[in-house]
């Protein structure tokens, strides 16, 4: 049996952390809106320690910036495929209705003023 030396660090077995972090953010925003999501909520639906989210996301805001962005490739991506206008309202409205939590993190407002005006 191998044993870590002090200040060693270890690999990490999870698999794709960042993907199962995203995964479990998304699952959350969708079902109960982005006010839920905490970095906490998400390592404990993933399956991981509290502090596991932070080897790919410094803050809450980091992880929500990741799932806006992964939520416009994926919108894009379904508008590119339609032909017509009327398929490209429907494209666009069915996203919102599918996932309403995560048009309303893409298109309503991210964070709060306060930590936005100290940037």
């Amino acid at each position: 049996m191998r044993t870590r030396l002090r200040g060693q660090k270890t690999a990490y077995h999870h698999g794709d952390l960042k993907r199962g972090l995203m995964d479990a953010a998304m699952t959350l925003i969708d079902v109960r809106g982005r006010h839920a999501l905490t970095l906490r909520e998400a390592a404990r639906r993933a399956g991981v320690s509290e502090a596991a989210p932070y080897r790919h996301f410094a803050n809450l805001d980091e992880l929500l910036g990741a799932v806006a962005l992964e939520g416009y490739e994926m919108l894009i991506a379904d508008l590119d495929a339609v032909g017509s206008a009327r398929a490209l309202k429907d494209t666009y409205l069915g996203f919102a209705n599918d996932f309403p939590g995560r048009y309303e993190l893409m298109f309503g407002r991210f964070g709060d003023r306060k930590s936005a005006t100290k940037r």
